[in-house]
């Protein structure tokens, strides 16, 4: 039987082989986006929430103890 085996005889099995994984890794891509659709901007908002509730102070270029100060003189 293996004398009668072609080059493309195997480039056929090989591309059919490869036609079978792209599709399934295609559908299985398509099923794990269906379950994470949409987290992403939740998880985002949600931080964005938790950001303006705390007054985190951030890196900027002013120094924060002028602000604290300016803050402690508007509530005298």
């Amino acid at each position: 039987e293996d004398g009668l085996v072609f080059p493309f005889n195997i480039n056929a099995e090989v591309e059919a082989l490869k036609a079978n994984f792209e599709d399934a890794i295609r559908e299985f891509g398509d099923h794990i986006k269906s379950h994470i659709e949409g987290r992403g901007l939740t998880t985002v908002q949600k931080i964005m929430e938790f950001v303006e509730k705390v007054d985190v102070k951030r890196l900027t270029l002013i120094l924060h103890s002028e602000l604290e100060e300016e803050k402690q003189r508007l509530e005298e």
